[in-house]
Parts: structure tokens; C-alpha cells; sequence
């Protein structure tokens, strides 16, 4: 009885060596569509097409990546000219394989809008407010440290997010820097001024 339970140990165990090796690869091909393309790759494709579709100081971000059928589908967001007084917006819709995208343009004019629903917006709703060549960052509220030291490192992000955790229903922060100084604004969703430092 003992070496029959032996035996199917050791069938058991033999099975399992020769199965095992194959589950990664099991798993790696469902995560990819019938054209080979995985998750990450869509990702980073689409990641390296925004960021380099404009000019260098064009910041891209993307959305979720999904799948759909035999395709993946992305968007992306790129702000042209991020810091200027008049930045701009577009979306790009992807979808992979074939790889096609159709670009919508968000923001391309001066002109605030109302409510404010980007931080490019934000930025255009006061930046007449400001001195000509200043430099422009905007943010939803709340601010991390992190987020305001990535995006906008000519600001100072402990000033910034204590700005922003000190004014009450603030939606936007808007902050330039001119010269040596820099003003913080916060803003409603309708451009409202609620405080400046």
C-alpha cells in the first residue's frame, strides 16, 4: 500500500515538473491579442508616440489602456506649450493594431472657459492677471508636494501645497513665477479669485 502511494507521489510530482514551466507562458499569451500585442507594450507605444508627437516641452499623459476585441484602445492627453500663458490641449484616441489615432483639440484658443475643466484652462482663465513671459503652472486642488515637484519644479511645492491646504474651496491653483517672485491664485471652477499670495 505504501509504494502504491509512493508511485503516485511520484507520477504527481513528475506531472507537476513537466506542467509548471508552462503556466508563465499560459498566463503571457492570454494577456495578449491575437496580433501579439500586450497590455505594457500598447502602454508604452502609446506612452513614446505622445510624448514625442510635439515639440520637447510637451507634457503627455495617458489614460487607462484597454481591450477591445482584438485591439487595444488608449487616449492620450498632450499640453503643448504647459507653462506659457496660452497653453493648449489635445486628446488623441489610439488603437492598436492596426495602429491609428484621431486627435481632438481641446484648447487651442486664449479665450477662458467656463467651468474649468483642465489645469490648462485654469492657467488661461488668470493668466492676463499676470506680467508677460511669466512662468505657468496650474493644479487641481488638493496639491501634493510630489505632483507640484514633477510637473512644475519653479515653484515652491511647500508653499504651494500649504497654500492650497489653507484656502478653503479651491478647485484650482494657479501659480507664475516672474523674475525672483511668485504668485499663488486660487480659483473656483468659474475663474473666481478666492485668495492670492
Amino acid at each position: 500500500m505504501q509504494n502504491k502511494i509512493a508511485l503516485w507521489a511520484l507520477l504527481f510530482l513528475a506531472l507537476a515538473l513537466l506542467v509548471l514551466p508552462y503556466t508563465n507562458l499560459l498566463q503571457s499569451s492570454l494577456s495578449k491579442t491575437p496580433s501579439g500585442i500586450t497590455r505594457d507594450m500598447a502602454q508604452k507605444f502609446v506612452e513614446d508616440d505622445a510624448r514625442t508627437a510635439y515639440s520637447e516641452d510637451a507634457i503627455a499623459t495617458v489614460s487607462a489602456v484597454t481591450q477591445s476585441g482584438d485591439q487595444w484602445k488608449a487616449e492620450a492627453e498632450i499640453e503643448l506649450q504647459p507653462h506659457s500663458a496660452c497653453p493648449k490641449l489635445i486628446r488623441r484616441h489610439y488603437s492598436l493594431m492596426p495602429i491609428l489615432f484621431v486627435e481632438e483639440r481641446i484648447v487651442s484658443t486664449c479665450e477662458p472657459r467656463k467651468p474649468i475643466g483642465h489645469r490648462v484652462e485654469a492657467i488661461i482663465a488668470y493668466a492676463a492677471q499676470a506680467p508677460a513671459g511669466s512662468y505657468f503652472c496650474g493644479f487641481k486642488a488638493p496639491v501634493s508636494a510630489q505632483e507640484a515637484d514633477s510637473y512644475c519644479g519653479a515653484i515652491d511645492s511647500a508653499a504651494l501645497t500649504s497654500f492650497t491646504q489653507a484656502v478653503q474651496g479651491a478647485t484650482w491653483i494657479v501659480a507664475w513665477k516672474y523674475g525672483s517672485g511668485t504668485t499663488l491664485v486660487a480659483l473656483d471652477d468659474y475663474a473666481n479669485a478666492l485668495a492670492t499670495q
